[in-house]
């Protein structure tokens, strides 16, 4: 197996330049301005908190190994944390951000719709 490794590092260094540093992570890119046609999507409240996690771990330069020692928890657990891709409960990953510093603030902006329902009606009103 180790043969293999070596291969493909040789293959990438002559094909694409130097091996990407496993500890170097990319930045999640902020979205460009919506254009004509375009629409604004709401992602589940789910994954907006691993982005979260995610992002709060890069300037600490901490790893998902860090994380699963901060939380006392296996590495597989840790790194479900910030896969997009596999469920976690929102107190866990509540949790996640707590241990590295980050605060969570929820808000629900009322629409015209709501308050029209929470609103009761002027004949309702004494």
């Amino acid at each position: 197996m180790l043969e293999g490794i070596n291969a493909l590092a040789i293959r990438r260094k002559r094909s694409r330049g130097p091996l990407p540093n496993p500890r170097q992570r990319r930045k999640i890119p902020i979205a460009p301005p919506l254009a004509s046609g375009q629409h604004l999507v709401s992602p589940d409240p789910t994954v907006v908190l691993k982005a979260a996690l995610y992002e709060a771990l890069r300037p600490r330069d901490l790893t998902v190994a860090d994380l699963s020692e901060l939380l006392n928890v296996d590495w597989h657990q840790a790194a479900r944390l910030i896969d997009p891709k596999r469920s976690s409960k929102l107190t866990s990953l509540a949790t996640a951000l707590d241990a590295v510093g980050c605060t969570l603030d929820i808000e629900a902006p009322l629409t015209a719709a709501v308050m029209r329902m929470l609103t009761p009606a002027a004949s309702e009103v004494g």
